[in-house]
């Protein structure tokens, strides 16, 4: 057949890979769908601050308590961590799918954003 290792590879495996990037498409899209609602919950609650505002002033009516504190950072880590998975799983559906992306740039890419 006068194939390298490499190209006899490719067609040997070739039925593998469409299958491989069909469960990989198919996967981040349903991720990137529930990364998705949870940045616009997150979003929102960004703007929905619990206790509301006072009424006079504007300022958020628990704005001196501890939790206020930590309520705001977890907002603003959830999200960030929800935009960056949304922006990978993006990546992960343009890639071009290649057979050296198979080998590392793709699993790295969908064990970071899982993880």
């Amino acid at each position: 057949m006068k194939l390298t290792a490499e190209g006899y590879f490719i067609t040997a495996n070739s039925e593998l890979r469409n299958l491989a990037k069909e469960w990989l498409k198919t996967t981040a899209e349903g991720c990137s769908v529930v990364a998705v609602l949870i940045a616009t919950v997150a979003f929102a609650a960004a703007y929905t601050v619990p206790g509301g505002p006072n009424q006079s002033t504007g300022v958020p009516v628990l704005v001196n308590k501890p939790f206020f504190v930590v309520f705001t950072v977890t907002d603003v880590l959830s999200l960030t961590f929800a935009l960056t998975s949304v922006v990978t799983f993006l990546s992960i559906l343009t890639s071009p799918f290649r057979f050296k992306d198979f080998k590392h740039t793709l699993p790295n890419k969908l064990m970071v954003v899982l993880n």
